[in-house]
C-alpha cells in the first residue's frame, strides 16, 4: 500500500475523528479536567439566565475572565453550553437544555470530576 501524503493523512484523521464524534465514541478532551473548568461549568449550570465570561468570572471562585471565556467556549464547542452572540460582539452562554448525545460522556466526566475534586476544592462559587 503506497504511503499517503501528509495532507491526505490529516484529512483522513479529521474525517475519522468526526465519525467517532458523531457516534459518541470519541471524547474531544481526553485530558484532565481542571478545577477552573468545573467552576465555569457550575457557575453556568446554576444560573437561570445567559452569562458573559465577565459574569462567569464574577461568580466562579478564582477564575479570571480570560480563563472563563476559554473554558466556556470549549464547553460550547463540545455541546455542553449554548452560545449566543450579543450586540457588542461578545458571547453569552447557558447550559444546553437538551445536550447532544456526543456531549453526554463529557458532562458525566465533569460531574465525576466535580465529585472527586469536591473534597479538595469545596469552594466552587465566590462567597457573597
Amino acid at each position: 500500500m503506497p504511503e499517503l501524503p501528509l495532507s491526505e493523512k490529516f484529512v483522513a484523521l479529521v474525517e475519522h475523528g468526526r465519525d467517532l464524534l458523531s457516534k459518541g465514541e470519541w471524547n474531544p478532551d481526553a485530558g484532565q479536567i481542571s478545577p477552573h473548568q468545573i467552576r465555569v461549568y457550575e457557575a453556568v449550570r446554576c444560573s437561570p439566565h445567559w452569562m458573559t465570561a465577565r459574569e462567569i468570572s464574577a461568580v466562579a471562585a478564582d477564575v479570571a475572565e480570560r480563563t472563563a471565556n476559554r473554558h466556556a467556549r470549549r464547553l460550547a464547542d463540545f455541546g455542553v453550553f449554548e452560545r449566543h452572540r450579543d450586540l457588542q460582539g461578545g458571547y453569552r452562554y447557558r447550559l444546553c437544555a437538551t445536550p447532544d448525545v456526543a456531549a453526554q460522556p463529557y458532562i458525566t466526566r465533569l460531574e465525576t470530576a466535580k465529585d472527586v475534586l469536591g473534597a479538595k476544592h469545596e469552594r466552587w462559587r465566590k462567597e457573597t
